[in-house]
């Protein structure tokens, strides 16, 4: 097989695997199955472009969902409750750090409404002292 049909098996391979989510029930298998369609094909018609890939196997797109039909409610209900559950403690989380932050903004502008600042003056008061101009030493 040649490195331009190779190129362009795991372009439309690519594409495939941006298309099916990540928590896909099977994916890997998917995946593989479908890498393996593809590459048997490969390797039977050496000379195929990227255009006959798709026009043999159809878009990215359409072979994504001809795999998503044959899945089964029991495991698109699971992949779902997952999902939600993942969805729901992700959002707990953000909200709780928002709190976290809001109370320690609150914390530090209590902080510096309250804090009582000292300011301790020193004043240093020296007498007067009168020079005459004509008993002074510079003679």
């Amino acid at each position: 097989m040649n490195k331009t049909l190779m190129t362009q098996i795991k372009r439309y391979y690519r594409y495939v695997c941006h298309i099916i989510p990540k928590n896909y029930p099977h994916r890997q298998e998917v995946l593989s199955s479908i890498y393996q369609d593809i590459y048997s094909y490969g390797i039977e018609h050496p000379d195929i472009t990227y255009e006959d890939i798709i026009k043999h196997f159809g878009t990215a797109e359409d072979m994504a969902l001809s795999f998503a039909t044959l899945l089964s409610p029991e495991d698109v209900i699971k992949t779902s409750i997952k999902t939600k559950k993942r969805n729901t403690i992700i959002i707990f989380i953000i909200i709780i750090a928002f709190f976290i932050l809001c109370s320690m903004i609150y914390h530090a502008y209590w902080v510096s409404k309250n804090t009582m600042v000292e300011i301790e003056e020193t004043t240093i008061i020296y007498p007067e002292i009168e020079i005459d101009e004509k008993n002074s030493v510079l003679n």
